[in-house]
């Protein structure tokens, strides 16, 4: 069995299997390669749909990786120097909306 990373239609990722005998189960485990190349192991949690060779399938909860909720933020940065980094020049957007208000 082979296995790609593929984005379900509820916006998380999920695994695209081809290339089984047997209808990939619940609970199964494969190796799913990301574009770059890397490998990790997965676990199946759901298979959403089979058909042409193909199983879309959501990925077991325990997979999901688990974020620091502990990361502060560089005391020095504030939000307009986030803002300018994301979306550009805040100073200059503020000076253009007063200018039409």
């Amino acid at each position: 069995m082979q296995a790609t990373y593929t984005k379900l239609r509820n916006g998380f990722w999920g695994l695209r299997v081809t290339g089984f005998q047997v209808t990939p189960q619940n609970g199964d485990t494969v190796t799913a390669t990301r574009r770059d190349g890397r490998q990790k192991r997965e676990t199946i949690g759901r298979v959403l749909w089979c058909g042409d060779g193909i199983a879309i399938c959501s990925k077991q909860a325990g997979d999901v990786p688990v974020f620091d909720r502990g990361a502060v933020r560089d005391p020095g940065e504030d939000a307009a120097d986030r803002w300018n980094e994301t979306h550009g020049d805040l100073p200059g957007l503020m000076a253009l909306a007063e200018r039409f208000s």
